[in-house]
């Protein structure tokens, strides 16, 4: 499981909206990631466009197949149908800004490094538990030879004991 993180930054071009004047548009964006959906907060027309910077979290599942859909309303709009309806690639790595064709926006996973970190630790603990392994082997054939080689002592001293008794 992984989170995704998106922020919708702000609309790169006026919409057409069915007659409505652009300076009337009441607009927001809804993100929708297979069952999951996210809305942004209606904004006005602010210095000729509408800025959000707003940010949304996802949960990832692994099937990398799966795209987001980016719509974008208009409060105003009765029939409250998308004014426009994009999608996007999922970026499964870190945060990058990217522009779609309406908006400008930044998302990937938030914890990208950090597993990035944990991925390569376990793959050194992997390796250092196959060396420990193979040292126990290795210590398990010394003891071996050590008892053979002490039994081997013993013998030898129990028969120079023998010979001096007789």
């Amino acid at each position: 499981m992984s989170m995704y993180c998106i922020q919708v930054n702000k609309l790169l071009q006026p919409l057409k909206n069915g007659g409505w004047s652009k300076t009337k548009q009441n607009l927001y964006v809804t993100l929708t990631y297979d069952k999951q959906q996210r809305r942004t907060t209606c904004k006005p027309l602010i210095n000729s466009t509408h800025i959000w910077y707003e940010s949304f979290l996802f949960v990832l599942d692994k099937d990398e197949k799966k795209k987001m859909k980016i719509e974008i309303f208009d409060k105003n709009n009765k029939k409250n149908d998308a004014i426009v309806s994009e999608i996007i690639e999922m970026n499964r790595s870190r945060m990058v800004k990217k522009t779609t064709k309406y908006l400008e926006i930044q998302h990937g996973l938030i914890n990208y490094d950090n597993e990035q970190k944990i991925k390569s630790l376990e793959n050194d603990n992997k390796g250092l538990n196959d060396k420990n392994n193979q040292l126990r082997k290795d210590f398990d054939k010394l003891v071996s030879k050590n008892d053979k080689f002490r039994i081997l002592i013993e013998s030898i001293d129990n028969l120079i004991n023998d010979e001096a008794y007789e």
